[in-house]
């Protein structure tokens, strides 16, 4: 039987489908389509296949939807989501296993989490981890309601040990008695690195905040870092509240409200700056409800001015210009970055009295050791 034209289209049509499958698979063709249609994380796309524990990198494409949609955060997420992605997929293939077993069916890095957690066939009760719980070296217990326990993380040497990403008995040791991997979170400062890294960027505090739910890892508070849920997103406000509750140090609650979003005053808010006595964030929130106008908030200066850093800010975006009752003050403290900005952001000109200190500090930092 002659086979017709009409049949001999379908047939041409099958075999183009088949080859632009295979070429759309092909690694060099799926960078070409990353270009078009994540140009703005091109800078983003090799840490996003170092997360991709896939050989012909399947998994790059979710990674870097993710990126975007500010899920995971590149390069310091890239050995969590490494662990997790290669979780997911052993998982997946298991005849047991419930939920989707395409990662593009998942839109966010925190269904990943659950999934796991809701197939992971290792995992031990959460009374069994807050029992089995030590507390290494540079890890304090500050407070203990029964249902709630915060911990504060003073070095990043400690957080390492006290912190393991999911699954982490599998491969960490745990001879620092710290969470267990059934556990279940997934926050990144677990690597000591990015656990320095934040804790730098939290001054002048520098420290991390553990809080745990029921013995299970519930809350990760930093001011660099704000509140995360285990699954290392943002916490939703019903958590915050609770939180909120708890009688913990004002500075803690503070961290975790995000206070760099707020576009309006809150005398909620400004109870917690004033019991805090927290000149930092009481910078912070006033850079942010100002809006860009010069309003100052009097109540505060004593507070803010305890922190060159601070008063750099305030003088900066409150006053509009020079601070001359901080000077003193920020000078006294040889803080070469404040000493640095208050001259470039706020006199933006010479700071003779300045200049000595700053020459002292930038010798330093050139020297090398030994010499």
């Amino acid at each position: 039987m002659t086979k017709g034209p009409l049949y001999r289209e379908h047939v041409r049509a099958a075999a183009r489908g088949i080859i632009d499958m295979l070429i759309e698979e092909a690694p060099e063709h799926r960078v070409n389509r990353w270009k078009k249609v994540y140009p703005e994380l091109v800078k983003s796309f090799k840490d996003a296949q170092r997360a991709d524990p896939t050989v012909d990198k399947k998994y790059t494409e979710w990674i870097l939807a993710r990126v975007k949609d500010g899920g995971i955060r590149l390069p310091e997420d890239v050995d969590k989501v490494k662990a997790a992605l290669e979780t997911f997929a052993t998982m997946s293939r298991l005849p047991s296993f419930t939920g989707p077993r395409n990662v593009f069916e998942l839109k966010t890095y925190g269904q990943l989490a659950d999934i796991i957690e809701k197939n992971d066939k290792t995992a031990v009760s959460h009374t069994a981890v807050r029992k089995g719980l030590v507390l290494p070296p540079g890890v304090d217990e500050i407070f203990d309601n029964g249902t709630f326990q915060v911990y504060q993380i003073n070095t990043s040497k400690a957080a390492h040990q006290f912190l393991f990403p999911i699954r982490a008995a599998d491969s960490y040791s745990n001879a620092g008695g710290g969470l267990k991997g059934s556990a279940g979170h997934h926050w990144c400062v677990k690597d000591e690195s990015y656990a320095k890294q934040y804790m730098d960027d939290s001054a002048p505090d520098k420290k991390l905040y553990c809080v745990l739910k029921s013995g299970k890892p519930w809350m990760m508070v930093s001011k660099a870092g704000k509140a995360a849920n285990r699954q290392d997103d943002n916490s939703p406000q019903d958590d915050l509240d609770q939180l909120f509750k708890l009688d913990i140090p004002e500075r803690i609650k503070l961290y975790a409200l995000r206070i760099d979003a707020l576009r309006k005053r809150s005398k909620f808010v400004e109870d917690m700056i004033t019991k805090s006595k927290d000149g930092s964030m009481a910078a912070s929130y006033v850079r942010a409800v100002n809006q860009g106008k010069q309003v100052r908030f009097p109540e505060f200066e004593p507070l803010i001015l305890t922190s060159p850093e601070a008063a750099t800010e305030y003088a900066q975006y409150a006053i509009g210009g020079r601070w001359t009752e901080a000077e003193p003050m920020i000078l006294a403290s040889k803080d070469s970055d404040a000493l640095f900005n208050y001259a470039t952001k706020v006199i933006k000109g010479r700071w003779p009295q300045a200049e000595a200190a700053l020459m002292i500090t930038h010798a330093k930092k050139k020297k090398k050791p030994g010499h």
